[in-house]
């Protein structure tokens, strides 16, 4: 027991709610203040309910005492909190973006979205988006229950998390696509056509067992999978897997998997984690760091450097609670003295370095995001200028080939280029002097 770390909440008050689930109650493990490490957050609504709690992460397997609390009465709806409904994601994009709390309210019909601070607070007025359309056409029920399962991840493939919502009554997985100033597209519902089958969704609710579902990479392809696990105890013990085609929609045509299990209590609702648990090749040295156990196995291998073998010393990667490509992957990266290229290897990768907190990103001036197909890299001036002092270097460059795309903000393009090493760059500059060089064939947003 000597590696198992502690951390005393008996001090606590006893009125401070900071653990459990149910109707009213909620807990994560999320990265909410930015700086890379996971915080504990417990959420309790209702007139006796003390809010939402937040124990900041030390970086040490503990979690500090002297909470963050944001009481229950400030926020502008009283239903804002619940086991069944709500969802800690990163949302939005660049500036508009970040992480937040999710509410799907039901009695509304709106997705309520509130963003957290870098100290833990979280601003108590939501980016509300109106369900109106999709309530009117579909079933509208509680996200999670026995017969429902919603996700915030993304799975168009854009680096936005999307609102994904998979109804029995529905017979259909329907997506609204993020955007970027936090809230959903509801003008063109994505729908995978689910009435050829009986069991494929369900079972996170409070009390609710037998089945569980998950959103994963299951093929180390980067897209996201809408993955169902089945049980009641007789006949439905197994697994269906229905591959994400990376726009939104999933085949239809799944992978099944049958189980022959004399304990039936294999599956047990809201008690499941999905996710890797050590290393590719079995072995539990490289177990993944990741929250809820709930990695992408497509992010495992998706970052290398050069001219080293990659070690933990080296690169980080924490993922919240999302698979796939969505902006939730926080890659952190520390480099050696030489300020070696950061690269990617692999395809459909998003990296956002306006997510990840500039301490934790030091001596490199490269990114490379050539890897194996399409890759997209978000920056913005003011990160990019604190690399180059922190590395004491005039110029940030970035490789890429002609189907990456490259968002640069707070840059301009100058219309001039330079040729180093025999690689062309585009010149692009922010308002105050700071210089980025982006290979030609790249497509550059700014």
């Amino acid at each position: 027991m000597q590696n198992v770390k502690v951390t005393d909440m008996s001090q606590l008050d006893s009125s401070i709610d900071w653990t459990g689930r149910n109707i009213h109650s909620n807990t994560f493990l999320e990265d909410v203040t930015g700086d890379g490490v996971l915080d504990w957050v417990h959420s309790e609504d209702g007139s006796t309910g003390s809010g939402l709690t937040v124990f900041v992460g030390q970086g040490d397997g503990t979690f500090s005492t002297d909470y963050v609390q944001t009481p229950s009465s400030d926020f502008a709806d009283s239903d804002w909190a619940g086991a069944d409904s709500t969802f800690l994601a990163q949302v939005g994009e660049g500036s508009s973006g970040g992480m937040a709390w999710v509410n799907a309210n039901i009695s509304n019909e709106t997705l309520d979205v509130y963003f957290f601070g870098d100290d833990g607070n979280i601003s108590t007025q939501p980016v509300q988006t109106s369900v109106g359309a999709l309530a009117n056409a579909y079933v509208w029920d509680e996200p999670n229950d026995n017969t429902t399962q919603a996700f915030v991840q993304d799975v168009t493939g854009d680096g936005i998390a999307d609102f994904v919502y998979g109804n029995n009554a529905n017979a259909a997985i329907l997506v609204l696509a993020g955007k970027a100033d936090g809230t959903f597209d509801t003008t063109q519902i994505i729908t995978t056509d689910m009435s050829s089958f009986n069991y494929w969704t369900g079972g996170a609710g409070v009390g609710n067992v037998g089945r569980s579902t998950f959103l994963q990479d299951t093929n180390d392809d980067g897209i996201l999978d809408w993955v169902n696990l089945n049980d009641d105890g007789s006949s439905r013990e197994n697994s269906l897997i229905f591959l994400g085609n990376g726009n939104g929609t999933f085949s239809t045509t799944p992978i099944e998997g049958g189980y022959d299990l004399s304990d039936t209590g294999w599956i047990g609702g809201a008690n499941n984690l999905f996710g890797h648990v050590g290393a590719k090749d079995g072995s539990a040295a490289a177990a993944s760091p990741a929250a809820n156990a709930d990695p992408s196995p497509m992010m495992q291998s998706a970052i290398e450097t050069s001219d080293h073998d990659a070690t933990s010393s080296d690169i980080s990667h924490s993922l919240p609670k999302h698979g796939g490509t969505d902006s939730s992957h926080s890659m952190v990266w520390s480099g050696h003295v030489e300020a070696e290229p950061l690269s990617l290897s692999g395809e459909g990768i998003y990296l956002d370095l306006t997510r990840i907190d500039g301490t934790n990103i030091r001596d490199t001036g490269t990114v490379d995001i050539t890897g194996n197909g399409s890759n997209t890299l978000t920056l913005n001036a003011e990160d990019v200028k604190g690399l180059l002092e922190d590395g004491h270097q005039d110029v940030f460059k970035v490789m890429a080939d002609a189907d990456d795309k490259v968002e640069a903000k707070g840059f301009t393009d100058t219309g001039q280029t330079t040729t180093e090493q025999d690689v062309a760059y585009h010149i692009y500059e922010s308002s105050d002097g700071t210089h980025l060089w982006v290979e030609d064939d790249a497509h550059v947003d700014v």
